[in-house]
């Protein structure tokens, strides 16, 4: 007896050889032992399709679970705010390539604020007023005297909104999902500290 189920689904398939069963065993004329025999093989297919379906499933689920997962991690990071905290002196050469890596965060709940440390070199104030003017999450501080990077950090810190706290220097540069696979992490791992 010969079964074509191709371009069947797995639980068709089933469908389609349990009926040929039936139908077999009731028209054609066979011997006890081949009786046995074609019950035996055409059981072992079945089971064999079920284990398929089975599999299927599985993997199904788990495919479910992970798109769960990465939905109710996008829903936590769309509702936390990171505050990034960056102190500034004479900073001209990668102060700006530092503030556009920020920029191009997947991540894009944020919010940079700037404290500059009393700068000497006029060039800083300017890179600083066009990114406050070009993106309204940059914030800035301007401190009255030179007092140190960890007196602007610790300014920075104060008028900081959200939930977490990042630092990242002057002239540090970001990778663009840096954010959004630190948050993630943390979300996972449940931690309130972690570094890269």
């Amino acid at each position: 007896v010969i079964l074509d189920t191709t371009g069947l689904s797995l639980e068709e398939s089933v469908n389609e050889i349990i009926e040929r069963i039936n139908s077999d065993l009731e028209n054609l004329e066979m011997s006890s032992t081949k009786r046995a025999e074609y019950k035996e093989k055409a059981t072992a297919e079945i089971e064999s399709l079920n284990s398929k379906i089975a599999e299927q499933k599985q993997k199904i689920e788990e495919i479910t679970k992970t798109i769960s997962e990465k939905q109710s991690n996008l829903a936590k990071m769309e509702q936390e705010l990171v505050s990034i905290i960056m102190p500034t002196y004479n900073a001209t050469k990668h102060l700006g390539s530092s503030i556009e890596s920020i920029l191009n965060q997947t991540y894009t709940n944020w919010e940079l604020l700037i404290s500059d440390d009393a700068s000497t070199n006029k060039h800083t104030r300017e890179i600083l007023n066009y990114y406050k003017d070009l993106d309204k999450r940059i914030k800035i501080f301007l401190l009255p005297q030179n007092l140190g990077p960890a007196c602007a950090r610790n300014k920075s810190i104060t008028e900081a909104r959200g939930k977490y706290i990042a630092f990242c220097d002057s002239d540090d540069r970001w990778m663009p999902d840096k954010l959004e696979k630190q948050i993630a992490f943390m979300n996972k791992k449940d931690c309130c500290l972690s570094f890269t």
